[in-house]
């Protein structure tokens, strides 16, 4: 409605005693109502446009008035996802506590059917309108590429006598859900240091993918079939089955538990070069840490990975990221061939990015037979008694 002027004046005074006011226009105007709840900010942004994997969706949000405790943010748009239909969906952010649902607090409803977010914000919370509200949910991308979405926002709040406050639906900034980008390596490539039948080889490879490969990701090359290197076996020492008793400060055998222990590796490829130190057997939990439920890891056998004779297989695992910022480098001895052949021209893989050749000339030919250098010893003068 318009704004109107408020009037003020006095009554009851006795003209006697006191000055009588009587009303006048005060200065301002009130009561117009003209502000419609809004969201001023609401964008969304993500972390990963790979198809299938997780895929972390960030909002920043600020209403332009305070939204209470029982208020229910609705995000809709979120077309593709694979990840089902779900009321313990996960919050992450500062203000992750503010949201609760049946499930508990921390958590929010996802709705796979109709692509909505649906988060409520627990009683005795607020988001407040003086800046955004920064909150993430994990949802898993489309397994196919599609055209990136706008999302849309809307909010309810309880109001008083049993009136709603709503926000209207209106799309948001930040395109999101493409899902269109594919792992890929930008350099891969493999060169040897020698082609000599029956000796080591030093394989080097250079990597550098289009995405950061997480720690603990299984990376397997592949194709190197004919080595003459005996297949890697792991050993598990020192292995534990033990409970904490927490009257006691001690330790009990368990049979239920198989809790953690170290590895040992029989006849591993190790490791050398710039990012060697990158890469590890595998993660093995501590039992202490394992049973105080302090998921900390620590890592076996540094720069250590195993071969597969019959396969040909090297698999590695990181244990810290591959950046994809700079080149990540790497070599490992092997044995060639103990008969010349064709050359090899290996393949590797990871949990990101599928099966590619690395490049270079092939490797373990064993095209090189030892021979003599030098195969005559001429006579340089006469020794003594005259021979010569």
């Amino acid at each position: 409605q318009p704004p109107v002027p408020p009037m003020i004046k006095t009554e009851g005074a006795d003209p006697r005693t006191a000055v009588q006011i009587f009303a006048r226009a005060m200065k301002g105007s009130v009561l117009s109502a003209r502000d419609v709840p809004a969201f001023v900010t609401k964008v969304a942004t993500e972390s990963n446009t790979i198809q299938t994997k997780p895929n972390t969706i960030t909002f920043y949000l600020r209403p332009n008035f305070v939204l209470q405790g029982g208020s229910v943010i609705t995000i809709s748009g979120l077309v593709g996802s694979l990840t089902n239909s779900t009321g313990r969906l996960k919050v992450f952010g500062d203000i992750q506590t503010s949201f609760a649902n049946g499930e508990g607090t921390g958590f929010c409803d996802w709705d796979r059917e109709t692509q909505t977010l649906r988060l409520t914000v627990k009683e005795g919370a607020r988001l407040e309108e003086g800046c955004a509200s920064v909150f993430s949910v994990d949802l898993q991308n489309s397994d196919k590429c599609q055209s990136p979405v706008l999302l849309s926002f809307e909010a309810s709040m309880p109001a008083e006598e049993g009136a709603v406050l709503r926000i209207p639906k209106s799309k948001g900034n930040g395109l999101v859900f493409s899902a269109c980008t594919q792992g890929v390596f930008r350099v891969a490539s493999i060169g040897e240091s020698q082609a000599v039948v029956g000796s080591f080889n030093i394989l080097t490879v250079t990597l550098r993918p289009n995405i950061d490969i997480p720690a603990n990701s299984n990376i397997t090359v592949t194709g190197l079939k004919g080595s003459q290197m005996p297949t890697s076996q792991i050993e598990y020492i020192d292995w534990c089955r033990v409970a904490w008793e927490p009257d006691t400060c001690t330790y009990t055998i368990d049979p239920r538990l198989s809790l953690g222990g170290r590895v040992r590796i029989v006849d591993p490829v190790r490791l050398t070069g710039a990012s060697a130190d990158l890469f590890a057997t595998e993660c093995i939990w501590t039992p202490y840490e394992m049973v105080k439920e302090r998921p900390a890891c620590y890592w076996d056998s540094l720069t250590l990975a195993t071969f597969d004779a019959c396969g040909g297989v090297v698999v590695l695992r990181n244990r810290l990221t591959i950046s994809s910022a700079s080149p990540t480098v790497f070599s490992f001895a092997i044995l060639n061939p103990t008969s010349s052949s064709t050359p090899k021209f290996p393949r590797i893989l990871t949990d990101l990015i599928q099966e590619t050749v690395l490049d270079g000339p092939g490797v373990l030919s064993g095209g090189i037979e030892p021979v003599w250098e030098l195969t005559r010893v001429a006579g340089s003068g006469s020794v003594a008694g005259g021979g010569s």
